[in-house]
């Protein structure tokens, strides 16, 4: 017994000894890179040492320390036995807790395209950021917007104390390129949610004004815009005129899009020209310099008043609450509507023969808005030139869109004849043979059949034909009820009972699958991507609707059988 605690006394007396020894070499390193810093290259510090812990207080966020390799250091585990309460309160070492001085930055887990568990530190992250074209746009799940940041860390006023825990990590940036790539880091964590948009902005306007750029309040902007911080978003607004910084055409479109948000279409549309110009208006427009419009105004901030030109007011009280929690905001009357496209039609900055070379997304629009102003020859033609030119110019990602242009024309058409618009479709799908038709193709041609007295028998004979032309894709759920729901109205009772079974029997062999999934373990804990639930999005909705119409055949057949016993029950007597 007094063998095993002699020899327990004489490792513990070894371990202190070696602590000290480790202490004072790394004092004396220390000071040797300090007197000639550019003497040792940066590729011979690699070896960590966790000898200092954490300094109190959310300023100062320890890191391990990096020593050359011919020291006396290099042992971690030697340095790992010192008390940290010996380590704060010890003299000696409070030379080497310094924020601004060779503390460097923890080991962070970075997402890697080749093994997601690769260890990698801070500094060594990849730089790819600064080929960001869309700052507000979340990143692919194999590209990395980290920065090379500098050997420093986040020294945070008082004035953001209670959020310092959230910046910890980050090295404090010294360029303003490193700033924004801090800010994309923070925006797209992945391992814990990324902080609050109030607490990005505070970090933010808490740096100096020299690391400011005009690429990071855009990129502050698009998020607060996003979240509908209008507040925020003017507030930002206002420190950008502070700082001095030009204001692009990225920021005044973003300034359009936070008024137009915000229920200012006709205030944005006024200011327009000031914006352009640099120039931020006063609170009575009229009031402002004169400045002279130089023609219509760029095509993305044109393509944001068009995006929100049936755009009513903001559903908020006087005090800034929401009115109601399914929409934010209100549409506008249908005066008001064409009032503004025919503004923007007068200054819009392209021409009728350019029409044509516009992209996908913006030919959806300007048919839309010709549409509903009343112009159905100009849309029609805007889209056969479209589809004439994009059979080959545009990939196959964009079918989707130019299938939805053909479905507005559906939509708006005032031809109640379903002959008519089935011809119109092949005519338009002729055009570019990659596009075809779909189920909401199928379901927009059925509407007009509502106003017959026979609509379930001839919505069923159509489907039939356009099958046997388009293929059998064009009919789903959506289009099956639709053909029941006339049945009902006719009173086809068969038709009606075939429809209810298939929908039964297809949820049944849903249901049975879903069982065969989990018997064999192939179930997936993690939820869908954004792509599958955007797909799968209005599939309660139609389960309703399928639960309301077997309720009305219910309720239908129970209503005839009573009348049925009814007259008998009177015919007997």
């Amino acid at each position: 017994m007094h063998r095993h605690a002699l020899s327990s006394v004489r490792s513990h007396s070894f371990s202190t000894l070696l602590a000290r020894r480790t202490t004072t070499s790394a004092l004396r390193t220390r000071a040797d890179i300090d007197a000639a810093p550019t003497s040792i290259p940066a590729s011979d510090r690699c070896v960590p040492l966790d000898a200092v812990a954490p300094v109190k207080g959310n300023l100062v966020q320890a890191a391990s320390r990096q020593f050359p390799e011919g020291s006396s250091a290099v042992n971690p585990s030697a340095a790992t036995n010192i008390p940290s309460s010996s380590v704060q309160d010890s003299p000696a070492l409070k030379p080497l807790v310094r924020p601004s001085s060779w503390v460097r930055p923890p080991e962070l887990w970075v997402e890697s395209p080749i093994d997601i568990h690769t260890r990698q530190h801070a500094e060594f992250l990849l730089d790819s950021g600064a080929s960001l074209t869309d700052p507000g746009r979340s990143p692919s799940e194999h590209h990395h917007h980290y920065a090379v940041f500098p050997r420093d860390v986040v020294v945070v006023s008082p004035d953001c104390a209670d959020i310092a825990h959230l910046f910890h990590h980050i090295p404090s940036p010294q360029t303003p390129k490193q700033l924004y790539r801090s800010l994309i880091f923070l925006m797209h964590r992945y391992r814990t949610a990324p902080p609050p948009p109030s607490a990005l902005v505070r970090y933010y306007l808490n740096m100096d004004a020299s690391l400011r750029s005009t690429k990071a309040y855009n990129l502050l902007l698009e998020l607060c815009i996003r979240h509908q911080m209008h507040g925020t978003t003017q507030m930002l607004i206002r420190a950008m005129d502070r700082d001095g910084l030009q204001k692009g055409t990225e920021t005044v479109k973003l300034i359009v899009r936070s008024h137009v948000l915000a229920g200012r279409w006709e205030v944005a549309w006024t200011h327009l020209p000031w914006y352009l110009q640099g120039v931020v208006p006063g609170p009575h427009p009229f009031a402002s310099p004169s400045i002279p419009n130089d023609g219509p105004p760029p095509l993305s901030i044109w393509t944001e008043f068009l995006c929100h030109a049936d755009r009513g007011s903001s559903r908020h009280d006087s005090e800034g609450q929401k009115r109601s929690r399914t929409r934010s905001h209100t549409k506008c009357d249908q005066a008001r509507y064409l009032r503004r496209c025919a503004a923007l039609w007068r200054n819009a900055p392209f021409s009728t023969a350019t029409l044509r070379d516009l992209s996908p997304r913006l030919t959806y629009l300007v048919v839309q808005m010709l549409l509903r102003m009343g112009d159905a020859d100009r849309a029609l033609a805007v889209t056969t030139e479209f589809l004439e030119r994009a059979r080959d110019a545009h990939p196959e990602t964009d079918r989707s869109t130019h299938l939805d242009i053909i479905h507005l024309h559906l939509v708006h058409s005032q031809d109640t004849s379903v002959s008519r618009l089935v011809a119109l479709v092949n005519k338009l799908i002729a055009l570019n043979p990659s596009v075809r038709p779909d189920s909401t193709t199928l379901s927009l041609l059925l509407r007009p059949l509502q106003q017959l007295r026979q609509s379930g028998s001839t919505a069923q004979a159509w489907v039939t034909k356009l099958k046997k032309e388009w293929g059998p894709q064009i009919e789903d759920r959506r289009v099956t009820r639709r053909v029941a729901s006339f049945a009902l109205k006719q009173g086809n009772r068969g038709l009606v009972g075939v429809a209810l079974e298939a929908n039964d029997s297809a949820a049944h062999q849903e249901v049975r699958w879903a069982q065969q999934q989990a018997v064999l373990n192939r179930t997936r804990d993690t939820p869908p991507s954004w792509a599958a639930r955007h797909k799968a999005r209005g599939k309660g909705r139609e389960n309703w609707r399928w639960v309301a119409l077997k309720n009305r055949a219910a309720a239908l057949a129970k209503d005839s059988s009573d009348s049925g016993s009814s007259g008998r029950g009177a015919g007997d007597k």
